[in-house]
């Protein structure tokens, strides 16, 4: 078993390998440049699509699939990223970044030209099997080329600030596709972004060595495992929820399966002699502690930014284009606050203590985006969801960053894997947990609205919150309570119900997000505090 390192301390190659010098001056620029590309592709992707997503499902017709489109893209992103992770520590990470461009701007095409809500989805499947390559390679190369941790810091920072940037760049720029050149034109823009990120990555991306040539093999079937398990339990919780007809019967099966596959995965990875994710790495108490970090961070980050478009623009009628302005100070704030926490990362004894202002930051914008009603301004919304992005900015990089020094340099790629995948995995629990929110406050709200002869009649038009995102549908009810006797009227009052409802879905989710940074924090300080009381036991 290899040494496991102090937290906090650079790990140390294995005995018998050098640590690789790194790169500097131009020719770690050109690396970094197309790394940062990159990175940009998942970041500007999962932004634009956001802010486009009301025009999709009005378009396309599948509200009852809108969670889908960013549950299809997590569940085979979070499925892959350890498997992935460990290829790339295997086989070197240059390949598999070349073949993550190729698969991430390809499948953004066929999302593109997508022609319904079931092919859209499978497009988005797709496009998560090449977020998962980059996740689970390119993030980790920068590990491979600056092993120096401070010299790496430099270029962290890069790294963020361009990925905040496309963050930034793309609810504004998802608005303006959307509103000038429909939401096909979303996934198109990655193409020339992607085709740039190739050839920079093909020319100058060193290729790193694998450990594959030290005698460390692949756990094919602990990957089998890991990937069914994850695959059930994911599409358990999913579907639960609209679980109706035959698919109901079925559900205790996926949640059975799901968890005997993961159980077969520990034992197998407790014996295995190459695991595919060795579960020593969770005895590392930071590894630990930044892991259920990541996982509750992902929650509250795609709660808040994945549904925010649909509070502005479905609940009070702000177009794609403000909608967009508005949540990007969250994205544009995420740059700041990684480069703040790159400044302060070096300097500090115990650099894990910047979670806590990164947790206190976004709590009070997760609160302070739960309590934008139809009358806040547009700068009092702005200034929440900066306050978010503060907050993220200060978790994130510090999630790559703390793990990476904390376990050994033959394991980087699966352990950042590890921060991913958890991470991914609150994300879908976020999106769930919100969905369901969102879709039984919808119905309990439309069951009570309006008794009325006209309120019956209208009511079939009101079967989820698409209606308030379709101009069509609002025409065809406006239409038909025309001709209804106090029709007009009715229809009022549904569409009242309506927006309030959905506000207030997506408002008691808010309100969990926020309540669980609150639980987090107050679990760091309490970690904090006991770790230095045990400090100056052992001092006295």
């Amino acid at each position: 078993m290899s040494a496991v390192p102090l937290a906090g301390t650079e790990p140390v190659p294995a005995a018998g390998t050098a640590a690789p010098a790194g790169l500097y001056g131009a020719q770690a620029l050109r690396a970094m440049l197309g790394i940062a590309l990159v990175a940009m592709l998942v970041a500007l992707d999962q932004t634009v699509v956001g802010t486009a997503m009301p025009t999709i499902v009005a378009e396309l017709r599948g509200f009852e699939q809108f969670a889908w489109v960013a549950t299809a893209y997590l569940l085979s992103s979070t499925t892959l990223l350890p498997v992935l992770g460990r290829l790339g520590d295997l086989f070197g990470r240059k390949p598999f970044v070349i073949a993550a461009i190729i698969v991430f701007t390809g499948a953004s095409a066929l999302c593109g030209q997508a022609g319904s809500m079931p092919a859209l989805i499978a497009a988005r499947a797709l496009q998560g099997v090449g977020g998962a390559m980059i996740i689970a390679t390119a993030f980790t190369s920068i590990a491979d080329l600056f092993p120096d941790t401070a010299h790496r810091l430099r270029w962290q920072a890069l790294m963020s600030s361009s990925f905040a940037l496309a963050s930034g760049i793309g609810p504004v720029l998802g608005g303006l596709l959307t509103e000038h050149f429909g939401w096909r034109s979303v996934f198109y823009v990655n193409l020339p972004l992607g085709l740039l990120a190739l050839v920079l990555v093909i020319a100058y991306l060193p290729r790193s060595r694998g450990t594959r040539a030290e005698g460390a093999g692949f756990d094919l079937p602990g990957a089998l495992w890991l990937s069914g398990g994850l695959a059930a339990l994911l599409l358990w919780v999913e579907l639960g929820q609209r679980a109706g007809a035959w698919f109901a019967g079925a559900l205790p099966l996926w949640l059975a399966g799901g968890v005997l596959a993961l159980l077969l995965f520990v034992r197998r990875q407790l014996h295995a002699r190459h695991p595919l994710l060795p579960l020593r790495l969770l005895a590392i108490p930071r590894v630990r502690r930044v892991v259920l970090c990541a996982l509750a961070a992902g929650a509250v980050m795609f709660a808040a930014l994945f549904y925010a478009p649909l509070l502005l623009q479905g609940a009070y009628g702000h177009s794609p284009h403000e909608a967009g302005l508005i949540v990007t100070p969250l994205v544009l704030a995420i740059a700041l606050g990684s480069l703040i926490n790159g400044r302060l990362y070096g300097r500090l004894a115990d650099p894990e203590s910047l979670l806590l202002p990164g947790w206190l930051l976004l709590g009070a914008g997760v609160l302070g985006v739960q309590a934008v009603g139809a009358q806040t301004s547009a700068w009092l919304a702005a200034g929440a969801f900066l306050l978010c992005g503060l907050g993220l900015g200060f978790l994130f990089p510090n999630f790559t960053l703390l793990v990476q020094t904390s376990v050994p340099r033959a394991e980087l790629g699966v352990a950042t894997a590890l921060v991913q995948t958890v991470r991914a995995l609150g994300s879908m629990a976020g999106t769930v947990v919100l969905g369901v929110l969102v879709t039984g406050t919808w119905r309990t709200a439309m069951d009570a609205a309006g008794s009325g002869a006209g309120a019956q009649a209208l009511r079939p038009l009101f079967a989820d919150p698409q209606l308030l995102l379709d101009p069509a549908g609002l025409h065809q009810a406006t239409t038909l309570a025309a001709r209804l006797p106090d029709g007009p009227a009715q229809l009022a009052q549904l569409l009242d119900a309506a927006h309030r409802a959905l506000a207030a879905g997506i408002h008691l989710g808010l309100l969990l997000a926020a309540g669980l940074a609150a639980l987090v924090l107050v679990a760091l300080l309490a970690g904090r505090w006991r770790r230095r009381g045990r400090v100056a036991e052992a001092g006295t």
